[in-house]
């Protein structure tokens, strides 16, 4: 197959040239804190759906394997389905794309701080947790949405660049996260019960008050560094001149 494509896909002509100085200009005030912004709350509901969340259910919460389960299912869901919604919105809002950002950064930080306040007043309601959840994952998937707005504030010859850089920010928080999950809550030590080990109160609250202070970053860059709409919206048509057509 890549022999047949050889032969098939006509040569560039002219081969792109590596600098640099590309990536330093994609690191602009314009790009820096989107990267930031977009990538926190994707990586901690990652670390959610697929390190910590069905053990956080299991453990302190009180569900069942299939159970947990059933509620990573319908974050996946609802994550996937928000790529869609999201830029739904957008174009319902006239093309705004700071609304579904700020949406994103700050839903992600009072979403942690719901959980640590369930888990200060030692509440264990099942329904607290799965809403919360669910509205974590529809914070996560707002791709479509960064992206555009990444196009508008970036010429052509660095857009590819800029994407790659945010995408890469996106997986570099999850795993510094996903290492951080596991060594936070080492901290406390767990109880055995049949060979299993079950983490407490304290471990879980230690681990949500981490992904607080994460999100809580990605709110500061939205605010401080004023991230604007690029385009009018709502701007009425000016009136042609008479006699024009």
């Amino acid at each position: 197959l890549m022999i047949f494509w050889r032969c098939k896909l006509p040569c560039p002509a002219k081969k792109p040239d590596f600098s640099f100085k590309q990536y330093a200009q994609a690191f602009s005030r314009r790009n820096f804190p989107v990267f930031f912004l977009t990538s926190i709350p994707f990586a901690i509901n990652y670390a959610l759906m697929t390190i910590i969340g069905k053990k956080f259910l299991e453990d302190y919460v009180g569900f069942s394997p299939g159970g947990a389960g059933n509620v990573l299912l319908a974050m996946n869901i609802i994550a996937a389905v928000n790529g869609f919604a999201a830029a739904g919105v957008s174009r319902w809002l006239h093309d705004r794309k700071i609304p579904i950002l700020w949406y994103s950064a700050a839903g992600a930080l009072l979403i942690q701080m719901g959980f640590i306040l369930l888990l200060g007043i030692h509440c264990r309601t099942p329904y607290f947790f799965v809403i919360l959840a669910c509205l974590m994952a529809s914070t996560a998937n707002i791709a479509p949405v960064y992206v555009a707005y990444l196009r508008e504030v970036n010429d052509e010859h660095h857009f590819a660049t800029v994407v790659g850089i945010s995408n890469t920010t996106s997986y570099l928080f999850t795993a510094i996260l996903g290492t951080l999950c596991g060594k936070m809550l080492d901290i406390f030590p767990p109880e055995i019960i049949g060979g299993i080990k079950i983490y407490g109160r304290n471990a879980y609250l230690l681990m949500f008050a981490v992904f607080a202070a994460f999100a809580a970053i990605s709110v500061i860059f939205i605010t401080v560094l004023t991230i604007r709409e690029q385009k009018k919206h709502d701007q009425p048509t000016p009136p042609m001149p008479p006699g024009t057509v």
